[in-house]
């Protein structure tokens, strides 16, 4: 969320008048003297808990997907999901000795979702392929479900050029790192979203690969336990973003930038953001097409003009 606070100094210009001026980031529009470009869709999390799909330069205003409350104006870096489904269904993830059943659910507004039923071994899964990646650098890994019969989870991510697997696995609730063949895993997550589970960790591959596959499954021995499927995403770094929708490769969105068209002088601006922090930026010259940066990867709340 984006929050600007200019204290107005005697010797500094200001152009019009309804100074000071406080200007929201939290929805549900724009205020007219600022605008955000981005060269590629994105999604948020709109009130109602649901992703949504925004077009190009069309501001994401976010909520929290467990309250609703809003969390002010995602303002994103560049970011590609390896995925090459990022939507789950039984057509384009490929099944690993699992009985299947397509689903119809639209959770999250997006995922459809698709039954795993384990064969009988705690490993089988269903697959999706990814795209390669650089050795020793970290990957973050966030897998949507629903809880199933088995009442467990396995999530696998597997470097195929090098024939390794790295996974995670148990109880849902207490997942925790099972095998670090293809690189250690860290910083393991879940979240609950009504019945909707989500699982995030990182992994730091040892090697390089030229491919990958991200596999889910209901971790049961068990003939015919299952898990529900809905999507996952995997990206670089150790921060997970929105979803980056894809469908037959990788997926792409491009960065949110902000601009502010509507004042033109010399300003302070103190920028307030959605973790409660600020950040005040001394004689910052404004003129319209002014790029507001560096705020990716934050939430900007408001701005105040003085």
């Amino acid at each position: 969320m984006l929050g600007f606070s200019i204290p107005e100094l005697a010797v500094r210009r200001r152009v019009g008048g309804g100074f000071p001026l406080t200007v929201s980031l939290l929805g549900p529009g724009l205020h007219p003297g600022i605008s955000v470009t981005r060269a590629s869709d994105g999604t948020r999390i709109t009130a109602n808990g649901e992703i949504a799909e925004m077009g190009a330069d069309v501001a994401r205003f976010d909520h929290d997907p467990v309250s609703g409350l809003p969390r002010g104006l995602l303002v994103e870096p560049q970011a590609s999901n390896l995925v090459h489904y990022a939507v789950a269904t039984s057509t384009d993830w490929v099944n690993l000795l699992c009985t299947v059943t397509p689903q119809n659910l639209g959770e999250l507004g997006v995922f459809p979702g698709v039954q795993a039923a384990s064969g009988g071994a705690s490993w089988h899964r269903m697959n999706v392929p990814l795209d390669g990646w650089v050795g020793g650098s970290p990957l973050r890994v966030r897998v949507w479900f629903k809880t199933g019969s088995s009442g467990k989870a396995i999530v696998v991510f597997r470097n195929v050029t090098a024939g390794a697997e790295s996974s995670v696995k148990g109880t849902i609730g207490s997942l925790a790192a099972a095998a670090n063949n293809a690189g250690p895993i860290t910083a393991i997550a879940e979240q609950a979203i009504g019945d909707i589970r989500v699982v995030e960790f990182t992994v730091t591959p040892d090697a390089a690969a030229t491919s990958g596959q991200l596999g889910v499954g209901p971790n049961s021995i068990t003939p015919g336990e299952d898990i529900t499927i809905l999507g996952a995403q995997v990206e670089a770094g150790t921060t997970a973003s929105s979803l980056i929708v894809s469908n037959g490769a990788a997926g792409l969105r491009e960065a949110d930038t902000i601009v502010l068209n509507g004042w033109t002088g010399t300003y302070d601006l103190e920028i307030a953001y959605a973790d409660a922090a600020t950040e005040l930026r001394s004689g910052v010259v404004l003129a319209p097409g002014h790029v507001l940066t560096p705020l990716t990867g934050r939430r900007p709340v408001s701005i105040k003009i003085i």
